[in-house]
């Protein structure tokens, strides 16, 4: 299946943002169609030579939201990375058929084609690539995989990851961040010699957030679903700790709010969900119902706002 997506730039084209998700999100396929054994991240190489190509110095790959489970190799492929069975023969990787994998070649394509550029993670995931909270357990359910297609992901992984340790010479597969994206993080870790950076704090400092937020009376943040996990380095608790700072006050606007009481006790002055507790997600996600549930909500969290600084 092909898919269109964009690359954003910056720096007179200096710079090149990949969100990976464009090209290997789990939002591009329909439900019953998903299936994480087979997906591949081979996209991902397409928009990272195309940047590569444009002469970009420096590029930002954001990770997330991903369908894959290929642990990267589908975006090493397409970058002329090469991977062999027991035969000798080159293969297709893919998250169910990684056990396969018996040498890899051709892997000095990578160190060429980026020499004259730096690539930048951005993510804020911490697992391991496998084990109880690698890339397997802990994300292919919402992706597709069965418990048994799971158990056989990180098995997968496991095995693989020995072959890349004897090809590179090193194993960074318990590193933070190696089970991003389905493992793409362990493949940009493991052969492009990059480095994690917070994705909230990126996004922030690209935009220049600090600056911004000081002259502002509120800032409104929000998120799909927030609870206490948003604390746990999510931008919207970025935002507000950034926002306080500077003496500015955050309302947390998002698609469902569970434990409000924490939210605000961290520093959140005001949350509110979206959409009514009644009302089926397949409703609420109706451009039409959402903008108006959205602009509801907007009202009420603002006018509790007004009504605690009257008080």
């Amino acid at each position: 299946m092909k898919v269109m997506a964009e690359i954003g730039y910056l720096d007179n084209r200096e710079t090149a943002i990949i969100e990976s998700a464009q090209a290997n999100g789990l939002a591009l396929i329909p439900t019953s169609m998903r299936d994480p054994s087979k997906t591949t991240t081979h996209g991902v190489g397409e928009m990272l030579m195309h940047a590569i190509k444009q002469g970009c110095r420096r590029v930002i790959i954001g990770l997330g939201g991903s369908a894959t489970n290929d642990l990267g190799t589908g975006m090493l492929n397409a970058m002329g990375v090469e991977f062999r069975d027991k035969n000798g023969v080159a293969m297709v990787p893919c998250g169910g058929n990684l056990n396969e994998v018996s040498s890899i070649a051709n892997i000095e394509a990578i160190a060429k084609m980026c020499e004259n550029t730096e690539i930048i993670l951005a993510s804020d995931v911490n697992n391991p690539l496998y084990g109880p909270n690698g890339a397997a357990h802990v994300y292919a359910k919402q992706k597709g995989a069965s418990p048994e297609m799971i158990e056989t992901l990180d098995e997968n992984a496991r095995a693989f990851s020995l072959i890349v340790a004897q090809a590179l010479g090193r194993d960074l597969s318990s590193t933070p961040g190696a089970g991003a994206a389905g493992g793409l993080g362990y493949a940009l870790l493991s052969f492009f010699n990059c480095q994690f950076n917070s994705g909230a704090s990126l996004v922030l400092d690209t935009l220049e957030f600090d600056h911004h937020v000081a002259d502002a009376h509120l800032t409104i943040t929000g998120e799909g679903r927030s609870d206490a996990q948003t604390l746990m380095g999510k931008i919207p608790s970025l935002i507000m700790e950034r926002a306080k700072a500077k003496g500015v006050k955050t309302a947390l606007l998002s698609g469902k709010v569970d434990n409000s009481d924490t939210l605000v006790d961290a520093g959140f002055h005001a949350t509110e969900s979206i959409t009514p507790h009644d009302m089926p997600l397949e409703i609420a996600l109706q451009t039409e119902v959402a903008m108006r549930n959205l602009e509801e909500a907007t009202v009420r969290v603002v006018s509790q706002i007004a009504s605690s600084l009257q008080a």
